[in-house]
């Protein structure tokens, strides 16, 4: 607990160079590059390498939504998706890659573009031995070799305030941003973004906490 406070991560992953403040995400993570997935839904059958997000992909069949956010009122299956969403709202980017200085909301996207600078790619086909620096690519690479046709794009991103689908990430944060500043300005009366005063500095302070913990 102790490293989550300081901001050291002592576990670090041989395969790719991610590091964690505490052994179980590091073990978590190793599942990753193994493809070990020992938690399994009841419902669906669907498997998975964190109890964790056993744990959030269930309320997907309940319907359950615990997280709410305080500015627009959406709300999420889990904390994560709530944290990221707040940080969009008061315009946070707290991961600063130490290469070009680029900024990020989220810690995934942040090792998604140090690897541009590295050439890691940790993810290996164990049919031909071709590594890629996203997961999302292994995938479609392995469809191929199962004889099926990849799709031009695996996900498929929904605005939660009007519903629209998308299959790029930016023009789906585009029409979000859209959302939110619509939503929040019939909540508070305030339109656009939010300006840092003491009282958003202070929510930001507490989200930047919540940052170090590798969330």
């Amino acid at each position: 607990m102790r490293n989550h406070h300081t901001g050291h991560k002592p576990f670090k992953c041989q395969h790719c160079g991610m590091a964690y403040a505490d052994s179980r995400n590091l073990k978590v993570h190793l599942r990753k590059h193994s493809g070990e997935k020992p938690f399994l839904c009841q419902d669906c059958g669907k498997s998975f390498a964190d109890p964790c997000v056993l744990a959030r992909h269930r309320r997907q069949h309940t319907g359950a939504k615990p997280y709410k956010c305080e500015q627009c009122d959406v709300s999420f299956t889990n904390s994560g998706s709530l944290k990221y969403h707040t940080r969009r709202h008061l315009g946070l980017k707290p991961y600063l890659c130490d290469e070009c200085g680029a900024a990020f909301t989220s810690s995934s996207q942040l090792s998604q573009h140090r690897r541009m600078h590295t050439g890691i790619k940790p993810f290996a086909c164990q049919e031909c031995g071709a590594t890629f620096a996203r997961s999302q690519n292994l995938k479609a690479h392995l469809l191929n070799h199962s004889g099926q046709k990849p799709p031009k794009r695996l996900k498929r991103y929904t605005c939660e305030f009007c519903n629209a689908v998308f299959t790029d990430n930016r023009n789906f944060e585009k029409e979000e941003d859209k959302g939110m500043a619509e939503k929040r300005k019939k909540k508070t009366g305030i339109a656009g973004r939010p300006s840092l005063t003491a009282e958003k500095a202070e929510v930001a302070s507490r989200w930047l906490k919540f940052d170090r913990a590798g969330t």
